[in-house]
């Protein structure tokens, strides 16, 4: 859940206690420590929710069309119609604030019932929460050369994680994650200490294969897949 204390500096100092240095008092004061969780905060805040599939920083969200196929075929000589990839049928822009492009769909396609298990048969190639799962490619535009999503769906949506800059709404199981990610980038600038940097890194690494293990550590936790093979005999 999230925790209205969770500041800049209530993280910053969670991953100073990590390295074993003073904690701060504020981003702005005048301190090495300061200066140094100034210069990698940010960064490693985007890194932390393009980790993992964190819930509270989803969001789904119709997609803007630059472009598609058939459009551009049929008004080959105007150059503003022309926003596609070969082999792509569409174009979308990347929404604003997104990080990082979970998946695309389209809400009217139909999920296949799973008789076997209490889920669907999609789910092999992906999560099909809102419908069939599409493949997809993220890349810039041709011509307004902008980020973009190429993909073969119409009137296509996006899950995608969200830039979120609010502490306040940040679970407490994503602090604890940011801030372990944040005390690796400081341990050297801050300790030289690298015995402590490659403790911080095992438990690091630790805690993001749970995560992800756990969706976030906030969704159901996947179970194991089931093959075709194994469903048609009744396992």
């Amino acid at each position: 859940m999230p925790s209205p204390t969770n500041t800049s500096t209530e993280i910053c100092n969670l991953a100073l206690s990590h390295i074993k240095i003073e904690q701060i008092t504020s981003l702005s004061e005048q301190s090495e420590p300061a200066r140094k969780c100034n210069l990698f905060y940010d960064r490693t805040r985007r890194a932390a929710l393009r980790a993992c599939d964190w819930n509270f920083a989803g969001v789904n969200q119709v997609l803007n069309l630059l472009g598609d196929q058939a459009t551009a075929a049929a008004n080959p000589d105007d150059i503003s119609k022309q926003d596609v990839i070969p082999q792509w049928s569409f174009l979308y822009a990347v929404p604003a604030k997104c990080l990082r492009v979970r998946r695309i769909y389209n809400p009217q396609h139909a999920i296949i019932p799973d008789p076997y298990r209490d889920r669907t048969i999609s789910e092999d190639i992906g999560d099909s929460r809102f419908g069939r799962p599409a493949d997809f490619r993220v890349l810039r535009s041709p011509v307004t050369l902008v980020d973009a999503i190429a993909a073969q769906i119409d009137n296509a949506y996006a899950e995608f994680t969200y830039d979120i800059v609010d502490e306040s709404v940040f679970p407490d199981d994503f602090v604890d994650g940011f801030s372990l990610l944040l005390a690796m980038k400081l341990a050297i600038p801050l300790s030289a200490d690298k015995e402590l940097k490659a403790q911080i890194n095992k438990e690091a690494i630790a805690f993001w294969d749970e995560a992800k293990r756990k969706n976030g550590g906030e969704g159901i936790e996947k179970g194991p897949s089931i093959s075709y093979y194994e469903r048609s005999r009744g396992v």
